[in-house]
């Protein structure tokens, strides 16, 4: 029986392999004790790069001229690539975030000016300005699409959705608070108003049963309603408790004639006219 020939072990600080020319093609070897591979081109320029660095993985592609093209790494669990333009600057980066895929394009000055990724299985588009600063998000949720627009601060301004179908403009002012929106529904359009403390002013809407215009207090409370309808136009007075007060209608001429009613706090009539 014939035994099993023993593992030779061939051990090194660095490995050179050189080509018919004698010109080192190939390179194993600890660089500050941490491994590194390199692979050389017929002149001898470094092109390809693998180490390990501070515990992490790395592989380098180069150019003609040595210098660094492109590399994929990881920064702590993420995976990265990482696209260098000719000033040895980072032009694109991929990085694979937990749950986060995102595509990050960068300009001459180092500035992030373009993402594209993936937040929560939602696509998303980013736009920043020279600063680095996002001014413009497209994003497509379940429930449909949607723009913002920033202004100079970061700040929300503009907003254009299609939520279930239904599309929507929204305006604000710097603190996001008060702001005008549009909106078209199956059952007609609107335009709203909102304060600085969110609460609903204004409302017109227009749909096929007729147009209204809604007036809200400082708390948001309705107190003026004027409609128009297959009823006819209509004007209604409400009190801050919400009762109606004041009623001014004017029905077709199949209803009835024009009449003012008013009622108390209770919302009781009490004066007819006619």
């Amino acid at each position: 029986m014939v035994e099993a020939s023993s593992k030779r072990i061939v051990e090194a600080e660095e490995f050179v392999l050189r080509d018919s020319g004698g010109k080192v093609r190939a390179r194993l070897a600890l660089v500050q004790d941490e491994p590194v591979f390199e692979l050389h081109d017929a002149s001898g320029t470094t092109r390809a790069k693998l180490a390990v660095t501070e515990d992490q993985p790395r592989f380098d592609l180069c150019t003609a001229k040595g210098e660094l093209g492109a590399s994929i790494f990881f920064a702590g669990e993420d995976a990265m690539l990482s696209l260098v333009g000719a000033d040895g600057k980072s032009q694109a980066v991929l990085d694979v975030l937990t749950g986060r895929p995102e595509l990050v394009l960068f300009d001459a000055n180092g500035q992030p000016r373009a993402s594209l990724g993936l937040q929560s299985g939602t696509p998303a588009l980013g736009l920043n300005d020279a600063q680095g600063l996002c001014r413009a998000q497209f994003e497509l949720a379940s429930n449909g699409p949607c723009v913002e627009l920033q202004d100079s601060q970061g700040n929300r301004r503009a907003m254009l959705t299609v939520r279930d179908d239904t599309p929507s403009v929204k305006l604000c002012d710097k603190d996001e608070s008060a702001a005008v929106g549009l909106d078209q529904g199956p059952n007609g359009s609107g335009i709203t108003i909102q304060d600085k403390m969110g609460n609903l002013r204004v409302r017109l809407a227009a749909g096929d049963q007729g147009s209204s215009v809604i007036l809200s207090d400082l708390h948001g409370e309705m107190r003026v309603s004027i409609s128009e309808g297959s009823y006819g136009p209509m004007i209604i007075l409400m009190d801050a408790s919400g009762e109606s007060r004041v009623t001014i209608a004017a029905p077709d001429q199949i209803a009835g004639s024009p009449r003012i009613l008013l009622s108390n706090s209770k919302g009781e009539p009490t004066l007819s006219l006619p």
